[in-house]
């Protein structure tokens, strides 16, 4: 409860005016009243300026001379006053007691909207018929006038600007402006207000606040704009894509760009193209520490990563297929065409790269390739074929081969060129069920309709490996591998 010396002092002197001036104080005032008003105050609180509902403010005034002051404005609802320094300022709306400021432990706030302040106040105005952007003030011998007071609550807005109200809506106050983020005012800062003139009204802001722009896209490195955007300005977003043979690395996000910042500059860029390390050549390019040294590395084509082994001390040879006759039953490449399609196996030991990845590396045909057997009885063949390319999986993963190849296994690989690669459930292939595609999961290789005889990845009817060269015993192969590289001019 604030009942202090002021209330004491306060009713002392309204008591003495009653004696000596009872014709002008109303017959019903008590003075017990005005405790009731001092009861509803709220202490160490106040109303801020955050919610930009100010009419005015006042100085060198007494609280209660303060809550006089509103209770003569109709459009005044509270009051907030500060004890140490005599000032208070009078708002057109209230606040709750979790919407009141609390770092001024002397501050006051009423809410002067009740009838107790009215009751308890002795003023010529109390029942006034003051319009709300008016004044009521004291004329000699009772009499009171309506004066203008303010140009009422909202200033004129601008379009994607703000303002703050630091004095009030009183005549001769401003309300100044600032952009939002991402405009710009077309005059100095200094021009961005408005002010209450003395006929009550605002006066009309002279200033805009254009959106920013920032310009062309910016040039990255083996980076590519989207040309289809041509709104430069403040939130958008300019997308890329990397250039070919290199691959998007995004740091944050799901899209590589750079977005038109709140200042015109456009972001930093939230990826970098790096360059594709999609085959053993590119490794060596990229990785001093990788020449001559052969083993397991990573190669990636079109955002698709695999694990190859690199045959690096032979020329950087990227193997495709590895395989060793264990005996194993069932060998690991008694696959489905799924499986065949996106690889199996380990690149340290036996593996198969997968159809997907070999149409992706292969599309530009600049790859030459070499067929390798190791035979029962020791002895190797190779073939050799200067272009290697495995077309898409919608035409079936076909062959492409430049014939003639050279090397003994030449004559058996060129018969599979233009053939479809092929599974076991797919369907058996004419006179190739037995030899190639016995077990069910079976093995995978390309179909000739004239030759069944050299297959890599083929099993027999138990699961058992074959690696097969042709019908004879002595010629089952051992272990195979097939690797490739860019074309050289000279072949090794």
């Amino acid at each position: 409860m604030l009942f202090n010396i002021e209330f004491v002092c306060t009713a002392f002197l309204i008591w003495v005016c009653y004696l000596v001036f009872p014709a002008y104080l109303d017959e019903t005032f008590d003075p017990l009243v005005l405790k009731r008003g001092y009861d509803q105050v709220v202490k160490g609180r106040y109303l801020g300026s955050v919610n930009k509902s100010r009419i005015g403010t006042a100085r060198e005034l007494s609280f209660l001379d303060c809550v006089e002051e509103c209770l003569s404005r109709r459009r005044c609802q509270s009051v907030s006053y500060f004890r140490r320094s005599l000032f208070c300022h009078f708002d057109y709306s209230t606040g709750t007691v979790t919407e009141l400021q609390t770092d001024r432990q002397d501050a006051i706030y009423t809410n002067v909207t009740t009838a107790i302040w009215h009751a308890g106040l002795i003023t010529t105005c109390q029942d006034h018929t003051c319009v709300e952007n008016q004044v009521c003030r004291r004329l000699p011998l009772g009499a009171i006038e309506c004066a203008l007071s303010d140009c009422g609550p909202v200033p004129l807005l601008v379009a994607n600007a703000d303002y703050e109200l630091p004095d009030g809506i009183v005549i001769g106050s401003r309300v100044f402006y600032s952009c939002r983020e991402g405009y710009s005012p077309n005059v100095s800062t200094r021009e961005m207000f408005a002010y209450c003139r003395p006929n009550g009204n605002w006066s009309t802001p002279k200033f805009k606040c254009n959106i920013v722009y920032c310009g062309l896209p910016l040039r990255i490195e083996k980076a590519i704009a989207d040309k289809s955007l041509y709104n430069f300005s403040y939130g958008m977003r300019s997308v890329y894509s990397c250039s070919t043979s290199y691959r998007m690395v995004i740091v944050h996000g799901a899209e590589g760009y750079i977005e038109c910042a709140a200042n015109g500059s456009w972001s930093t860029p939230n990826f970098r193209c790096e360059l594709e390390v999609e085959d053993c050549d590119g490794v060596a390019a990229t990785n001093p520490a990788s020449l001559g040294v052969d083993g397991v590395y990573n190669i990636t084509k079109n955002g698709q990563t695999k694990k190859v082994y690199c045959d690096m001390s032979g020329g950087n040879w990227t193997v495709i297929q590895k395989r060793k006759d264990t005996g194993a039953i069932p060998d690991l490449f008694c696959k489905t065409y799924a499986d065949y399609e996106s690889g199996f196996g380990n690149a340290v030991g036996d593996y198969w790269l997968g159809n997907s990845m070999l149409s992706l590396l292969t599309d530009s045909g600049d790859y030459e390739v070499i067929f390798k057997i190791t035979l029962t009885g020791g002895s190797v063949e190779i073939g050799h074929f200067q272009t290697f390319v495995v077309l898409p999986g919608s035409q079936g993963y076909q062959l492409d081969i430049t014939l003639p190849g050279s090397g003994p296994l030449n004559n058996k690989l060129s018969p599979y060129n233009g053939g479809e690669f092929h599974t076991n459930d797919q369907g058996s292939p004419s006179g190739c069920s037995t030899n190639f595609f016995g077990g069910n999961p079976s093995g995978g290789w390309w179909v000739s309709a004239i030759s069944c005889e050299l297959c890599f990845n083929c099993c027999l009817m138990n699961g058992k490996a074959k690696i097969q060269k042709g019908f004879n015993t002595n010629e089952i192969g051992v272990s195979s591998i097939i690797k490739i590289r860019k074309r050289r001019t000279v072949v090794s």
